[in-house]
């Protein structure tokens, strides 16, 4: 990069001695002068090759361009700054309004009805997915739901009975059914998920990293054991097995529980193997027959 010069600039020696010979001028001087200069300049114009003229005119209009842009830009400068000064007023308002909800969740009063305030209403869920057919929001992101069409599941296909019937939620078993669908579930769980928490003095966090095993315990009880989760299902008699699961909680009934039971042997593979498992293992009170003893005796 060139070294810069010297005597260029507007606070320069020179152009401080040039700016009081004009300020001392006459009139007349000041108008002979600029013709004198006007001539100069025709004259070099004349003078100057064509290449060079056409370069001066480039210059030129790539000057003005520039000095075009740089207003503009000031212009939308200037009105970007007014738009953002608009929005953070508006923000600000909007939190002056909105300041009584936030952090709600650590001071919730259940005595208070949230939805009839205007501002937590989300309104319905009218806006139907073209690719997949899924409700939403309005307010709520196109592609979030099937990443407009890329993503495509399997149709469900309908549960069996009698799950289909307990699942409609027309008939009363089936409102109590759903109603208490969790102590059903319970009722089948082969394992169960178990952690220990560390808790400090903070807010305790806890993390799950790579892949969660479920560590299978052993097959059948312990001696005067009672069966659980996967050991029910190796308890050999339909009517015992029915017994546990029904006792493991409460407010459930035992025909509900009957029919869940006979669905898993009936339609789950895991289940029937169990069954064949069952039937294959040895007995707990064996007999030993010694045909040579029995004729001597």
């Amino acid at each position: 990069m060139p070294c810069r010069k010297s005597n260029l600039g507007r606070n320069t020696r020179k152009a401080k001695s040039v700016r009081r010979v004009i300020a001392h001028q006459t009139e007349e001087e000041r108008v002979s002068g600029n013709e004198q200069s006007r001539q100069r300049m025709a004259q070099i114009r004349d003078e100057e090759a064509a290449e060079q003229h056409t370069a001066r005119l480039e210059d030129a209009m790539r000057l003005r361009v520039r000095q075009s842009r740089s207003a503009t830009s000031n212009a939308l400068r200037s009105q970007q700054r007014e738009h953002n000064r608009l929005q953070m007023t508006e923000k600000r308002q909007q939190g002056k309004v909105y300041q009584p909800y936030n952090r709600l969740a650590f001071r919730y009063n259940p005595g208070e009805d949230y939805s009839l305030s205007r501002h937590v209403l989300i309104g319905t869920m009218m806006v139907v997915c073209p690719y997949c057919k899924a409700l939403k929001f309005r307010e709520e992101i196109k592609g979030m739901c099937c990443a407009a069409g890329k993503i495509k599941l399997p149709q469900l296909r309908k549960p069996p009975e009698p799950l289909k019937i307990v699942f409609a939620g027309y008939i009363a078993e089936s409102k109590h059914f759903l109603s208490n669908i969790k102590k059903y579930n319970s009722c089948f769980q082969m394992t169960s998920f178990g952690t220990e928490v560390i808790t400090t003095r903070f807010m305790p966090t806890f993390k799950v990293k790579g892949q969660i095993y479920h560590k299978v315990a052993s097959l059948l009880p312990f001696p005067n054991g009672q069966h659980k989760f996967l050991q029910m299902y190796f308890i050999g008699d339909d009517k015992d097995e029915l017994d546990a699961r029904y006792g493991i909680s409460t407010g459930i009934k035992r025909c509900i529980v009957s029919q869940l039971q006979e669905l898993h042997y009936e339609k789950k593979h895991l289940v029937r193997l169990f069954k064949t498992v069952i039937n294959m293992m040895p007995s707990d009170t064996p007999k030993i027959v010694i045909p040579g003893l029995l004729e001597n005796m």
